[in-house]
């Protein structure tokens, strides 16, 4: 191979050519040599190498002893590091997960064969010649994802692999080769061995990938989403909807794993509850669950809006308020890119609205004077000056004027707002954004 290195490449190489100085072998490998076959960006560089960790310790003045247990050496040089592995075999893995065992080994053979996917079983030494015992490239060529030897034995070493092969046929556009697509199923209840964190890194990539919709139809098809470590709120029969051609459709148009998520939560017929409860078990962050959440607030709103007391754009004003601006936004550009067929599942009326303001509503949004009670010109103490006493009525009533200034129906003036809550507290009104 042949091409102009970049300068984390040319510093691979020094490591590499230094090892070498010192009487060792050393070898690209892994996701660097797969990626630069596929043309793909590379982002980090793993090498390994026969020299033992303290040898390694030893040739490199710069270095942090990241995985000695398991023969890593990170080397730091100028502007990268990488991580130096020690050529190696591994036996008696505990919970399906981790080597209890490592073995250090002379032959770089040795080393490939304990690997998952032909893909990720090849090297390269410093000239960009490709060493590949297990036929890793025509498998590439043929686009095709295969375990290096018996699939049921790698997938029982490590039972993470499972949704990493998962992951990478929905990444790279390739197909799992039978035994392997076979021992998948098979070996499906391994996942609950498992941490749910693991499983969310994988799916994250995969859900911010090309092809997610792949992905999602392996999950289903072969069990995964039944097998987790901890239970989704979510029934296979409500999973089955991953299957509608009209989602493949919805998903190639959005970008970005939340707007995704919120489009599949959608199908399955999550309401925001239970969505919620099914990213937190999958340990995504807060603000993400409650991000998508809000979004789907939203979206169940249009489900059931009718338009017979409303026109324009006052809907999307009013769930601005009580929802946040940007969930209303990310819910419109979802349903503007959403097949017909899921377009449907909002109010008829709310589509007629959708194509007739739609792209207003951004603007007319933007425009709007307050988006929280913090915005506006009066505040709880100013109320309770008022003689309006904190509690809910309180609360009620600040959330009416935040309507009301939002929508145009008050000026956002101190003293036309206390007088309208004064006139609501008289009233005994019970005013609210629902």
């Amino acid at each position: 191979m042949s091409k102009t290195l970049s300068l984390m490449e040319q510093e691979a190489v020094q490591v590499l050519e230094k090892l070498e100085q010192h009487g060792y072998l050393a070898f690209f490998v892994g996701g660097y040599v797969r990626d630069s076959l596929l043309g793909r960006p590379i982002h980090d560089i793993d090498l390994t190498t026969n020299a033992l960790p303290e040898q390694v310790l030893h040739i490199f003045p710069h270095c942090i002893p990241t995985g000695l247990k398991h023969g890593t050496v990170t080397v730091m040089m100028e502007h990268h590091s990488f991580e130096v592995t020690t050529f190696r075999t591994e036996s008696e893995y505990e919970q399906y997960r981790r080597p209890k065992k490592v073995e250090y080994v002379s032959r770089l053979e040795d080393d490939l064969r304990r690997r998952d996917f032909t893909m990720n079983a090849m090297a390269m030494n410093r000239h960009l010649e490709l060493i590949d015992p297990f036929g890793g490239k025509k498998d590439i060529e043929d686009r095709l994802i295969r375990s290096v030897g018996n699939p049921a034995e790698r997938f029982q070493e490590d039972a993470l692999r499972l949704i990493r092969c998962v992951r990478f046929s929905a990444n790279y556009g390739f197909d799992i080769e039978q035994r392997t697509e076979q021992a998948l199923e098979q070996c499906s209840t391994l996942l609950k061995y498992i941490a749910m964190e693991r499983v969310q890194a994988e799916w994250e990539r995969m859900m911010a990938g090309p092809r997610p919709w792949v992905g999602l139809r392996h999950l289903l098809r072969h069990g995964f989403i039944r097998n987790l470590k901890e239970e989704l709120p979510i029934s296979p029969e409500m999973w089955e909807a991953v299957l509608h051609p009209g989602l493949e459709q919805w998903l190639r148009r959005l970008s970005g794993s939340q707007a995704r998520w919120c489009a599949v939560l959608w199908t399955l017929n999550c309401d925001p509850m239970i969505a919620s409860e099914a990213l937190k078990i999958l340990k995504y962050p807060n603000r993400f669950v409650e991000e998508t959440a809000a979004v789907l607030h939203v979206l169940e709103q249009w489900k059931t809006w009718d338009g017979a007391h409303e026109d324009g754009i006052k809907p999307f004003i009013r769930w601005s308020v009580r929802y946040g601006r940007e969930p209303v936004l990310h819910a419109l550009s979802l349903l503007e890119q959403a097949p017909l067929v899921f377009q449907r599942k909002a109010s008829d009326s709310f589509v007629q609205l959708l194509h007739t303001y739609g792209a207003k509503v951004q603007e007319r949004l933007m425009a709007v004077p307050v988006q929280s009670a913090a915005d506006l010109n009066v505040t709880g103490k100013d109320l309770i000056t008022a003689g309006i006493r904190p509690g809910p009525r309180m609360g009620e009533i600040l959330k009416t004027l935040l309507l009301q200034c939002a929508l145009g129906d008050l000026p956002n003036e101190r003293e036309v707002l206390l007088q309208a809550a004064g006139k609501w507290q008289e009233q005994g009104m019970q005013g609210g954004i629902d």
